[in-house]
């Protein structure tokens, strides 16, 4: 991503891709910084709070922000490309998405990602539950679209599980995003967040690591409830994909 990439641009690249990261990088390569979905909506969550309402809001002045105006600097990177062991730790520690790994120049050469460790424990036969959060944070369905984005920042969510009319919704941060840039108006953030949320990916309580895995990496969401008697038990993500990894359960 250059750094001189819209908002806009960058939502829809991050949603459509289902990912929750990109490496800014200048005309040579080098990386500047890392962009994620929790910056792009801290700059529109707090231009709403800024405006006071809807009809204040400049959101065309929102959509035009720039990478570098919103990305994280300096970026935690890695000289060379590092054992996938050494990356999980680094992840985890670090409490970061993503580890751009460099050249000696600081050109981008690769990186390392949450998705990274759900690809490699596919066919893992580890209890999912053991790595899920419990119990489950469910977000309000009848929450608007900058309403819910607004409690995620505030509890660190990328995503909120919902219920409407017994049925479970997952909502992210980068859907959510991507329904206001679609939009391209401000009355967006005044829509239900339900309407830019798909159905939960879902498994049995009893579901392994290796399940849970495929299905995160099939579906744009990135997280699994786990279900016990049909309600959600647990849900785990592609960030807990790194801690089963590394065989630290929660």
């Amino acid at each position: 991503m250059g750094p001189e990439a819209k908002l806009s641009l960058i939502a829809r690249v991050l949603a459509t891709r289902g990912i929750d990261h990109a490496v800014v990088v200048d005309e040579d390569g080098v990386v500047l910084g890392v962009v994620s979905t929790k910056d792009l909506a801290r700059v529109l969550v707090q231009a709403f709070e800024e405006a006071g309402t809807v009809e204040a809001l400049d959101l065309n002045s929102v959509l035009q922000t720039q990478a570098l105006e919103v990305a994280s600097r300096p970026p935690i990177i890695h000289r060379g490309r590092g054992p996938l062991s050494e990356c999980a730790e680094r992840l985890v520690h670090r409490d970061i998405g993503i580890l751009p790994f460099v050249d000696d120049s600081g050109r981008l050469v690769g990186a390392c990602t949450e998705l990274d460790f759900a690809v490699e424990l596919v066919g893992s036969s580890a209890a999912a539950r053991s790595y899920a959060s419990s119990p489950v944070v469910m977000g309000e369905a009848g929450d608007s679209v900058i309403e819910l984005l607004g409690y995620m920042l505030e509890k660190g969510f990328r995503r909120v599980p919902l219920r409407h009319e017994g049925e479970l919704y997952m909502a992210t941060m980068a859907t959510l995003l991507l329904h206001v840039v679609r939009m391209g108006r401000r009355q967006a953030l005044l829509d239900g967040a339900l309407a830019a949320s798909a159905p939960a990916p879902r498994l049995g309580i009893g579901a392994t690591v290796g399940e849970a895995a495929e299905l995160i990496l099939s579906s744009t969401e990135r997280a699994v409830l786990l279900l016990e008697d049909g309600d959600p038990a647990a849900i785990i993500t592609e960030r807990d994909m790194v801690r089963a990894y590394l065989g630290t359960a929660h």
